[in-house]
C-alpha cells in the first residue's frame, strides 16, 4: 500500500486544485514574526510564520507529521535573508543542502608549484541526513496553522549588523497541479544583531 500513496496524494492535490479559484492570486497567505528584533551575536534567529487559508474552498497543506507548531517550516517555505546593503546573507551549509546543492567539501590539495608532486584528495566532510518527512491535511477557509523556522540555521548571521528577512511559499510541490505555482510572499522583518 505505502508504494501508492505517492500516487494517491498526487490525485488528492489534482482534485483539490479543481475547486480553487482560477487566477494568478494565491489562496492562502504567509505571514512571519519574531519575538523580538534584537538579537546577540551566535544566538538563535526564529521567526514564526502563520499560513493562513484566505479562500472560500479547502486548501491542501504541506507540513511534518508532529502535531501543533510545525518546527521545521523550513523545508516547506524559502526564507531570505538580505544584509543592510541588500546583499543576500551566505547561507549555512545544512540551507544548500536542504535545497539540494551539492556541498561535499572535497578540498583537493593544492599541487607544488614544481607540478612534480600529484595532488592527494583529503577525505571528503559527512554530509548530514536530512529527514523529511511530510503529513497533507485540508485546511478550511480562514483556518491556519503556525510555523517555527530558526533562520539563523539557514543563514550566516554571525556579523552584527541589521538583516531584512522575507519568505515565500508555493502552495503545492507537486508539479502535476496547476496551483503549483501560486506563490505567497510574506512580509519583511527587520531585525538586528549585535556583540
Amino acid at each position: 500500500m505505502s508504494k501508492y500513496l505517492p500516487f494517491l496524494l498526487v490525485a488528492t492535490l489534482a482534485e483539490v486544485s479543481l475547486a480553487l479559484p482560477q487566477g494568478g492570486q494565491a489562496p492562502f497567505s504567509i505571514t512571519i514574526s519574531a519575538s523580538d528584533s534584537d538579537f546577540k551575536v551566535n544566538s538563535e534567529v526564529k521567526i514564526r510564520l502563520v499560513f493562513k487559508n484566505t479562500s472560500t474552498e479547502e486548501i491542501p497543506y504541506m507540513r511534518g507529521p508532529g502535531t501543533g507548531v510545525e518546527p521545521h517550516g523550513e523545508f516547506f517555505t524559502i526564507v531570505e535573508v538580505h544584509d543592510a546593503k541588500g546583499e543576500l546573507v551566505p547561507q549555512t551549509r545544512y540551507h544548500r543542502l536542504l535545497r539540494g546543492k551539492d556541498d561535499t567539501n572535497a578540498n583537493r590539495a593544492a599541487p607544488e608549484k614544481s607540478g612534480a608532486a600529484q595532488p592527494t584528495l583529503e577525505r571528503p566532510e559527512p554530509r548530514p541526513l536530512i529527514w523529511r518527512s511530510f503529513s497533507g491535511i485540508m485546511l478550511k477557509p480562514g483556518e491556519s496553522r503556525n510555523e517555527d523556522i530558526v533562520v539563523s540555521k539557514l543563514y550566516d548571521l554571525s556579523q552584527p549588523g541589521q538583516y531584512t528577512i522575507s519568505a515565500s511559499r508555493r502552495l503545492s510541490n507537486v508539479t502535476t497541479d496547476p496551483h503549483s505555482k501560486l506563490v505567497a510572499k510574506s512580509n519583511t522583518l527587520t531585525i538586528r544583531i549585535t556583540k
